[in-house]
């Protein structure tokens, strides 16, 4: 059977514990490890192997009988703990108290070979890589304020002191607030939380009133909170323009990324402000966005309709994390948006003697034109500075349903007067005989 529950993988070092590795502490290794009982067990076995002389300088036999008393030969067992338990006894053997005596002594020579370790990293990371402390730091600590029932409003000064306790030392702990402080009846309504878990992103509308559990702490909760409480987040990012007063026609928006990157649509869907609230897009590829004819205007964002706490006089368009994705490429800044339109009949058409009708055949220099005659077109969401920085073919092309014959027509107008009517000719220049 399959098992598709998602686990949370623990990496080493995200947490400040696991930033210190074990290895470079200077106990991790000892170059003699060796305890006082060690030393008195391997003492004790070696002493089989030296020959005891007796007073007439004959062999007689090894050194064991001299540790007997501390060192049961059978067991292989020293006979005490520490050297305070045989003081406690004061019964230990003069030979033996003096052995015991140099093994201490012994011991302040294994402090300094062990701490040698210590001492080449310091050297490397003080002398080699010059790495300095960080300088102390005073500890920071948040304080909760509740003013009395009679009291509307009290000023806590900068410096004030609170008593915290003892430290571990104890020696008192005081802290002082570092700015002036007023202190009303204001409280926290609501404490909003978002979390990643499982690779997705997770929201809690307020914590305070979220039921909690008793597995707080663990990774299947945040915070001790009931998993039920937790919804899917809404996570993204929104784009205001004037640039987007797209009424009709085929509207595309494109959004170029400093870092080149170009697959939006892996990570989020869009939606822009309609009439109706948030409409969604034709189609959203990698960073194209494409809303066809048939869909409703934009429309300026209206916090009574759209309701996602903007604040703008714009129509937006609201880029939201895809529930399938579980990355979201940071961080992002566009350096460009590009808008195009096509098919849109959403200016006003002027000539020199009033509005034209552009929604069907129309005189554009009028009945009888002369050099000069000029027809508008006007639009303020279309020619803004946004929009139209270099009039040319390239950024407005015009679809003129006009008959093949029209430009031959205005071309047989010269200076104004059309070729069917003469012009008057010049009168002749006087002769002088």
């Amino acid at each position: 059977m399959q098992n598709n529950k998602p686990y949370i993988l623990n990496r080493e070092g995200t947490c400040q514990s696991e930033r210190f590795p074990e290895a470079l502490s200077g106990e991790y290794v000892k170059i003699d490890e060796r305890s006082l009982t060690d030393l008195v067990r391997q003492s004790a076995k070696y002493a089989n192997y030296v020959r005891y002389y007796n007073d007439r300088n004959i062999e007689d036999g090894n050194w064991q009988a001299f540790f007997e008393e501390i060192y049961d030969y059978e067991t292989k067992q020293v006979k005490f703990s520490s050297i305070e338990e045989l003081e406690s006894k004061s019964s230990t053997s003069p030979h033996l108290a003096l052995f015991l005596a140099f093994l201490r002594l012994f011991g302040i020579a294994q402090e300094n070979i062990n701490s040698l370790t210590e001492k080449h990293l310091d050297f490397y990371y003080k002398e080699i890589l010059r790495i300095k402390p960080r300088l102390e730091k005073p500890d920071n600590i948040p304080l909760f304020f509740e003013l009395n029932k009679p009291a509307q409003k009290v000023t806590v000064p900068a410096g004030t002191l609170f008593e915290a306790g003892k430290d571990k030392n104890g020696k008192p702990l005081c802290y002082a607030t570092k700015k002036d402080l007023i202190v009303n009846k204001a409280k926290i309504g609501e404490v909003k939380v978002v979390y990643k878990k499982g690779g997705k992103i997770y929201a809690i509308d307020n914590v305070q009133t979220a039921p909690q559990d008793d597995n707080s702490g663990t990774n299947d909760n945040f915070l001790g909170i009931v998993e039920d409480n937790a919804h899917y987040a809404r996570f993204g990012f929104a784009i205001a323009s004037k640039m987007f007063h797209l009424k009709e026609g085929t509207r595309t928006i494109i959004i170029d990324m400093d870092n080149e990157f170009d697959k939006l649509s892996e990570y989020f869907y869009v939606k822009y402000s309609s009439e109706n609230g948030w409409e969604e897009v034709d189609s959203f590829d990698n960073n194209t966005i494409v809303i066809g004819p048939q869909k409703p205007p934009f429309v300026p964002y209206q916090e009574s309709v759209h309701q996602a706490g903007f604040v703008t006089d714009h129509p937006v368009i609201r880029l939201l994390k895809r529930k399938d994705s579980n990355f979201v490429p940071y961080p992002l800044r566009i350096i460009k948006l590009t808008v195009k339109v096509s098919g849109t009949q959403d200016f006003v058409v002027r000539g020199d003697y009033g509005v034209l009708n552009h929604r069907q055949a129309f005189l554009p220099f009028g009945h009888h034109p002369v050099k000069g005659s000029t027809f508008r077109i006007e639009n303020d969401n279309i020619f803004n500075e946004l929009w139209i920085t270099d009039l040319n073919d390239e950024n407005i092309k015009i679809d003129w349903r006009k008959p093949e014959e029209l430009k031959d027509y205005y071309d047989s107008y010269q200076h104004g007067i059309a070729l069917g009517k003469p012009e008057p000719e010049p009168e002749p220049e006087p002769v002088f005989n």
